[in-house]
């Protein structure tokens, strides 16, 4: 009995049929490599995995078949014979190249398959171009990973952040693990929409081709079914993030230089420039389903008043339609604007007084309006934090 090598393949988890041997082990590795590189099932979206097995076999059977490398002749016993033809044996710096080339291809097949591995691991999801073409996957955005982390997941999904079952929310429990569902969007959207995971409205096209998704360290996918665990929901959050911070870029940097036409004092002229603070601020008012317009303007020409009052001015409506203000208003000051007014050195004074003229959970704009006139007369900031501050500009 001789010891060869099996080329063994598998289409996702299914083996195949597959008889090929081969004397030597980086041939048939190489072969495996080659397999792999293919696309994947254009109906299953199953990619192929090869491994080379070692195998004994008897090479007196006239049907057993041994490919070797291509300066040693393929054998064929159909007669029963078995008998090597062995080219010259290589010396010198053509020994040295082939030695090397054989590392080379041992150590890249490794790496292939750790990340195929890792690929297959993570929820065996395929992996696709995102749709948003201005979206860069280079890099993981800590500041997103901040105001996922910090804000935004908790403020969308209280429930499916704390693991707790609501299906209201969407928010169902399944042998143990917390998974997000479909439920009636909330907000200014059509009755007939659906939302899932944190804040995500599910499109018609996402109905039929799945939702985008972006994992952490960067590589965007598509979830086709209708149940996330929290980690799919987080990504999904993650490239709805990823797209509104762009757009939210575009329309500071727009409103900074339509100020700039009409001859304003602008302190911030680009969105990059600003706090990371208020970076994220501008981000969720777009993933909220909101246009920073006055937001923005506020923020470029330095009007802390303005961006105060815009920054925590998000409502929705109750069952009998009346608009109320959303807890997120004082969990938005105390994230976005209390550190950057820290910055700026207001005291713990100046700031509780800050906090007293933001509108409370569920009060209606008329109720916030009679409690607290002069937030609407412009007393509520009386320093400007950006003018007193050089390095933002």
């Amino acid at each position: 009995m001789t010891t060869v090598f099996l080329l063994m393949i598998y289409l996702g988890r299914v083996q195949q049929e597959s008889s090929m041997m081969f004397a030597d082990i980086n041939r048939c590795k190489y072969f495996a490599a080659r397999v792999m590189k293919q696309p994947a099932n254009p109906q299953t979206k199953q990619r192929y995995t090869a491994i080379c097995r070692p195998v004994e076999v008897d090479l007196s059977n006239p049907k057993v078949r041994i490919y070797r490398w291509k300066d040693i002749e393929m054998i064929d016993r159909g007669s029963g014979s078995y008998q090597d033809v062995v080219a010259p044996k290589k010396t010198g710096l053509s020994s040295l190249l082939d030695k090397a080339k054989g590392f080379l291809q041992e150590a890249v097949q490794q790496q292939r398959t750790k990340s195929l591995a890792k690929r297959e691991a993570y929820e065996d999801a395929p992996i696709v171009k995102p749709k948003i073409k201005d979206i860069s996957t280079k890099f993981v955005d800590t500041n997103i990973e901040n105001l996922l982390d910090n804000f935004l997941l908790q403020n969308e999904n209280d429930s499916l952040f704390s693991n707790t079952p609501n299906r209201q929310a969407g928010v169902i429990e399944d042998q143990g693990k917390i998974f997000a569902t479909q439920f009636g969007a909330t907000g200014d959207v059509d009755e007939r929409q659906q939302e899932i995971g944190y804040g995500h409205l599910v499109t018609a096209d996402e109905e039929t081709e799945g939702i985008s998704a972006l994992r952490e360290d960067g590589l965007p996918y598509v979830i086709k079914n209708r149940r996330l665990n929290k980690k799919q929901a987080k990504d999904v959050a993650r490239f709805d993030a990823k797209k509104f911070k762009n757009e939210a870029r575009n329309l500071f940097n727009k409103k900074a230089k339509e100020a700039i036409n009409r001859g304003e004092e602008v302190v911030v002229d680009s969105f990059d420039k600003l706090p990371e603070e208020m970076q994220n601020l501008l981000t969720d008012y777009k993933y909220n389903g909101a246009t920073p317009n006055k937001l923005s303007t506020a923020l470029a020409t330095g009007d802390y008043n303005t961006a105060i009052n815009e920054g925590t001015d998000r409502t929705y409506k109750d069952a009998e339609r009346t608009k109320r203000y959303l807890p997120r208003n004082i969990n938005a000051f105390e994230t976005f604007f209390v550190p950057v007014l820290k910055q700026q050195g207001f005291t713990d004074e100046e700031i509780e007084s800050k906090r007293a003229n933001l509108p409370k959970p569920n009060e209606t704009p008329s109720e916030f309006r009679t409690r607290v006139a002069s937030r609407y007369q412009g007393g509520m900031v009386g320093r400007d934090p950006y003018k007193r501050q050089p390095r933002f500009i």
